[in-house]
């Protein structure tokens, strides 16, 4: 109940410092905005922030259909139990989710927090299998990495899921007919404009090393590291020999990524699936490697080893860098180009609604368009060209 009243406390008191920043920013700008519209506008951003918070486990779990394990005699229930023990955490809730592709995920907050595995999960792996893989997932609710990947999942979730959205509209709209490349089309135009922004969102907060932490803590708590190993090495097998569909920006939740990088063949052009922008998780082999490294105990060795393949990847770099570099800039080129067709549509709105074409005030709107975009774009470009080379290596 203290812990109730203490966190009702802060929220009011933020509350407050919204209101009286927002009353602040429209005294200051009064004469553009009126100080009413800036504080309803952070109220706004807040009650959102508030929602998020506390809804965003509850809409991944729907999204996904999960269904919650209340047997507490379940062999899983028993396994997450006894772990959680040993870290010292509360028991999170274990759901299940009806799905081909075998893999897991942790998200909520803090006590709240769940772990999903999927029936093909379970049918795939052994029983020591499986609690190596929830002990991985326990260590992820334990060092608090699944409530930032939570909100992240559903915010850029939610971006990339207008292109489906607009797929499935367009042929309801009657571009759905046989042959027909238009819903393709303006599926790829919507990711072109939305899976950038989305991807440098998830790449901002979800960091690679998270997996490597939660492998080595995860050992520490079921003390099978062959098991892990074992586990990760079926769920990467059958993950490579199958393609299955998720929302590009929820790979970072699994405990591995199942997103393939093929292109897409649109009217004879072989153009890219975006995915590749989501890639947040280390090589599942540099994974199993460290993970031998610590089984076998030979510190000393994996010293030399981490040493040797720096200097391989130094070397490597040289040759690959240039076709990595050309691989991400292929995606961004794209994008550019839809940005410019967004371009494009705005002048040709706004001179529909002026009824006349003004060629200063469209050159106005391109220029201060162009460079946001380019401001924009610089920073997509740099945050993920090295997130993504760290991730390739």
């Amino acid at each position: 109940m203290n812990k109730l009243v203490r966190l009702l406390l802060r929220w009011k008191l933020l509350a407050v410092l919204i209101v009286v920043a927002g009353f602040v920013i429209g005294r200051l700008l009064g004469r553009l905005i009126p100080a009413p519209i800036i504080i309803a506008l952070f109220a706004f951003l807040f009650l959102i922030a508030l929602f998020f918070y506390f809804f965003s486990d509850r809409i991944l779990l729907r999204w996904y259909h999960a269904k919650e394990l209340n047997d507490e005699n379940s062999p899983l229930y028993k396994i997450t139990q006894r772990l959680a023990k040993n870290v010292g955490i509360q028991v999170p809730k274990v759901f299940i989710v009806h799905s081909a592709m075998p893999n897991a995920f942790s998200i909520g907050r803090n006590a709240h927090a769940g772990i999903v595995l999927t029936d093909a999960l379970i049918d795939l792996l052994d029983d020591e299998e499986i609690e190596a893989v929830i002990a991985h997932e326990i260590v992820h609710v334990r060092n608090g990495d699944v409530f930032i990947s939570t909100i992240v999942a559903v915010l850029s979730g939610i971006l990339t899921a207008f292109a489906t959205f607009a797929f499935w509209l367009s042929i309801f709209s009657g571009f759905g007919q046989e042959e027909d490349p238009a819903p393709n089309i303006i599926k790829f135009f919507f990711s072109s404009l939305l899976s950038p922004i989305s991807a440098f969102f998830v790449h901002i907060f979800v960091h690679r090393s998270r997996e490597f932490v939660a492998d080595e803590q995860s050992v520490q708590i079921h003390g099978k590291t062959h098991k892990l190993i074992s586990a990760l090495e079926k769920i990467e097998r059958e993950l490579r020999e199958n393609t299955h569909e998720i929302n590009p920006a929820h790979a970072h939740l699994f405990i591995i990524n199942p997103l393939h990088e093929n292109e897409i063949e649109l009217l004879d052009f072989h153009l890219p699936n975006y995915n590749a922008l989501f890639q947040t998780h280390p090589k599942t082999q540099e994974r199993i490697e460290r993970l031998k490294r610590i089984g076998e105990g030979e510190e000393k060795k994996e010293k030399e080893a981490e040493k040797k393949e720096k200097e391989e990847i130094m070397t490597e770099e040289k040759e690959e860098k240039p076709k990595k570099r050309l691989k991400i800039r292929k995606h961004l080129f794209f994008s550019l180009l839809a940005y410019i067709l967004v371009l494009f549509f705005i002048i040709v709105i706004d001179t529909f609604e002026r009824k006349d074409f003004d060629f200063k005030r469209a050159a106005a709107i391109s220029f201060l368009y162009l460079f946001a975009l380019s401001f924009i774009f610089s920073v997509v470009w740099s945050v993920l060209r090295a997130k993504l080379n760290e991730c390739s290596r």
